[in-house]
């Protein structure tokens, strides 16, 4: 046994002593090769849900990155009014300030028990991750091996913090790097500094004017700032403009009452700040992808 250690230990030795003789000469021994940008998780929490009903079917809107890895059980992920189909061997990457919501998959039988796992994170560079942005993402046996070894991490200790936000930083350059890139044209950049207390000014006085219209400019008088600093410190700290928001945890508030509660859909309009049925329907369809009358007979 200990010899063929020994073997295997001297074959490997041979073999990286072969490939290091290859490695061409430094034209400068004092400049070496610069990465990109890593996009290094932080702040990381990792969960996983057992049940429909753990799972919940609420949307959902926030600052932190979600990526959703389905163990056993279909689930249909909706984010930004688009559904994915999520399975075992796929996974998904929800971007912050993103509307999303899960829902059992239509005709699919659910095992007993379900296994779902999440982690959650933030990160200061935004940038290397866009290629996941509303993608589907398909997972390789390496990527499930990285995924068991950073829940053995997770799971031991958190002295071992630094190994998980290295494999989860690895994982997600993977699955980055694999995907096709898009033009310029079409990329979808974000330059996001993170300002929790603007957010957090925002959303107190959102929520405080759920019933009433929240325009732009009402809200730059309240933070003592203009309009347009506003908007650009939005946009940096989100990646979303500041009407954008609004509209998102208007729509957060109308899904609440349309399934817990009894209440017209007009009243609901008004009690979301819309003057109109009308124009409340159209807001919520945009932004939801159903009208709310839909949504409100949708099974829970």
């Amino acid at each position: 046994m200990a010899k063929s250690a020994q073997n295997l230990a001297q074959s490997i030795y041979s073999s990286l002593a072969d490939r290091a003789a290859k490695l061409p000469d430094p034209r400068d021994y004092y400049r070496g090769r610069r990465a990109e940008v890593l996009a290094v998780p932080d702040d990381v929490l990792m969960f996983c849900r057992r049940s429909p009903t753990e799972l919940g079917r609420r949307a959902s809107v926030h600052h932190r990155f979600v990526l959703a890895v389905p163990l056993s059980g279909e689930v249909d992920t909706i984010v930004d009014r688009r559904t994915h189909h999520l399975s075992p061997g796929r996974a998904m990457l929800v971007f912050p300030y993103q509307f999303h919501a899960y829902r059992p998959t239509r005709d699919a039988q659910l095992p007993s028990p379900l296994r779902w796992l999440f982690i959650t994170f933030v990160v200061d560079h935004e940038q290397p991750l866009a290629p996941l942005r509303d993608q589907t993402l398909h997972l390789t046996e390496t990527d499930l091996s990285d995924l068991t070894d950073m829940l053995d991490d997770w799971q031991r200790s958190a002295q071992r913090m630094a190994n998980v936000q290295l494999r989860l930083a690895s994982l997600l350059s993977h699955l980055a790097a694999r995907r096709p890139r898009r033009s310029r044209k079409h990329q979808r950049t974000l330059t996001v500094a993170p300002d929790p207390d603007l957010i957090e000014r925002i959303a107190h006085l959102v929520y405080e004017h759920l019933d009433e219209p929240v325009p732009v400019e009402w809200l730059a008088d309240e933070l003592a700032m203009s309009p347009s600093a506003l908007r650009q410190r939005m946009r940096r700290a989100c990646g979303m403009s500041v009407s954008a928001y609004v509209r998102r945890v208007k729509m957060l508030r109308a899904m609440k009452l349309l399934r817990s509660t009894d209440t017209s859909i007009t009243d609901i309009a008004y009690a979301c700040g819309y003057s109109s049925v009308y124009a409340f329907s159209r807001s919520f369809s945009q932004s939801v992808g159903t009208s709310p009358r839909a949504y409100r007979t949708q099974p829970t």
